[in-house]
């Protein structure tokens, strides 16, 4: 049986309750009623205004805004490929993106104009501003004039896609990540399920929706449930704290900057939490200290395991967070997951192994890239690159990605189990360790660590840190003090700067004493 169109999520609870709110975008409240009519306008703008066909592509360029999931849904409604971009890459980098994708129009809020303006221009597109309208939570659509020539026929798609979602590029050149309408529905019910929503809650969205967290992670889920969902443009740590109180907002995502920006406000011990039923947390591994101080405030933390090529793959049930501190927990509803080896064999608990993720919802593909698809995708089973090891109980944890992973005279080491001792340690905010070049061992840990102000920490102290939990053939060989950590947008740590930083250090070192 096909499953149905995502649309009808919407539709149906505007038939059963028009008056639940669907969105919250202070100070406006949106309907279930009043999103459906806007959906089945902007439907009818797609294919009149905006001359888009089945299969076509869309590119949005904005902050967060109910107007952009009432797009998706709308493109969902007349077969277009929605397409968000991420406003924090520099014209060049969203450029590539475009000419990869070849949509048919650019959708652009003011804070981009120019940007946007010059993305038009380039590509040779229709150029939509997004305006704000006194009083109005919708933005109207102003097409701006700025393509030097008309925008050339494209080829339409195959398959039924609605979603391209670009990768974070932290491995190189962003890829499209395809999803159809069957597996974004699949994809809402695994993240709805293993979130237990109910349309008694409030969902804060401030992930950015350009990414699957924000999106199919998030706001798709609520919206699944008939929940409400509270939109911020962007993520503050005083107006979350606010809301959460004043808007007794019950359940939260967040990435680990997002986290620690939260207990580190001058007002995350007066304010209320009580409404918060669950923070959930992942995009990287996740150290306890991060998760503890809102356990300390009575809150439930949790992980869970998500990719942009599948959306959420595993997470720690509420009941088991503090049981189970540290794992990323069991695959959801629809997902089937499996440790591996090298082989595709199933490793033994304890064992080190790939995870691997089957079942409904798994990407197309990567948007025009066979290669890249054949890598990750092998009878319909993605192949992740991350490895983790599953307990007894068959619950994993990350120890790592696989291109991570740290071959120093033929031993394996696992960054993420170095970091995870140096977390324990109060004087240490963060931490990560990569692997430098080395002509003896061709591989040897080095470790950048974050420390608290005011702290005496030394490399000493934070070798002897190590030896205390770690075989000495995993220490690092140098220890280098950063004030931060490189991250993308959704927080995960850029290793490959860690390794030009460490080689340069290095390289500056020996040249001054002659080497």
């Amino acid at each position: 049986m096909s499953r149905r169109n995502i649309v009808d999520w919407i539709s149906r609870v505007a038939r059963e309750e028009p008056s639940r709110v669907a969105m919250r975008f202070a100070p406006h409240e949106v309907s279930y009623a009043a999103m459906d009519r806007r959906i089945a306008e902007l439907a009818a703008l797609l294919k009149t205004t905006y001359a888009l066909q089945r299969g076509d592509r869309i590119a949005w360029l904005g902050l967060n805004h109910p107007e952009q999931l009432a797009m998706l849904f709308a493109c969902a409604a007349a077969g277009v490929i929605f397409v968000p971009l991420n406003w924090r890459l520099s014209v060049a980098e969203m450029n590539t993106i475009l000419a990869d994708c070849a949509p048919r129009a650019l959708m652009c809020e003011p804070e981009f104009e120019k940007s946007g303006a010059q993305l038009a221009h380039d590509r040779a597109l229709p150029l939509f501003m997004l305006r704000s309208q006194e009083g109005e939570v919708w933005l109207q659509h102003e097409l701006v004039d700025v393509a030097p020539t008309p925008a050339p026929t494209l080829p339409k798609t195959e398959g039924d896609l609605l979603l391209l979602l670009y990768t974070s590029g932290t491995t190189g050149f962003p890829k499209g990540a395809a999803h159809t309408h069957e597996g974004t529905d699949y994809n809402s019910e695994n993240a709805q399920h293993a979130y237990e929503f109910t349309p008694a809650d409030n969902v804060l969205v401030n992930l950015p929706l350009f990414h699957v967290g924000g999106t199919v992670m998030l706001a798709l889920p609520a919206l699944r449930a008939g929940a409400m969902v509270t939109i911020h443009r962007r993520f503050d740590p005083a107006q979350t704290l606010r809301e959460i109180e004043q808007g007794r907002v019950t359940f939260l995502l967040l990435v680990a900057t997002m986290m620690k920006a939260l207990y580190d406000h001058a007002s995350w011990s007066s304010t209320d939490l009580s409404s918060l039923r669950l923070v959930m947390t992942g995009a990287s591994k996740i150290p306890d200290t991060m998760l503890k101080p809102f356990f300390d405030r009575g809150v439930v933390a949790s992980q869970a395991y998500g990719a942009t090529e599948m959306g959420v793959g595993a997470y720690l049930p509420a009941r088991d967070a503090l049981r189970k501190i540290g794992c990323v927990g069991i695959g959801t509803m629809h997902r089937h997951m499996r440790l591996v080896r090298e082989d595709g064999a199933e490793v033994k608990q304890g064992e080190v192994g790939e995870f691997t993720f089957g079942g409904p919802g798994v990407m197309a593909g990567y948007w025009g890239n066979r290669e890249a698809t054949d890598a990750c995708i092998r009878d319909g089973i993605f192949y992740t690159g991350d490895l983790g090891v599953a307990d007894e109980d068959g619950y994993a944890t990350i120890v790592g990605r696989r291109k991570e992973m740290i071959i120093s005279g033929g031993e394996n080491i696992y960054p993420a189990e170095l970091e995870n001792v140096l977390g324990e340690c109060a004087d240490v905010v963060e931490c990560a360790v990569v692997g430098l070049p080395d002509e003896r061992w061709g591989e040897v840990p080095v470790a950048f660590v974050v420390g608290k102000e005011g702290c005496d920490l030394s490399a000493d102290k934070v070798l002897a840190l190590l030896r205390a939990s770690v075989s000495g053939y995993k220490l690092p060989r140098e220890i280098f003090f950063t004030p931060d950590l490189p991250r993308n947008a959704m927080g995960k740590i850029v290793r490959a700067d860690l390794r030009r930083q460490a080689e340069s250090r290095v390289q500056s070192r020996n040249a001054n004493k002659g080497i």
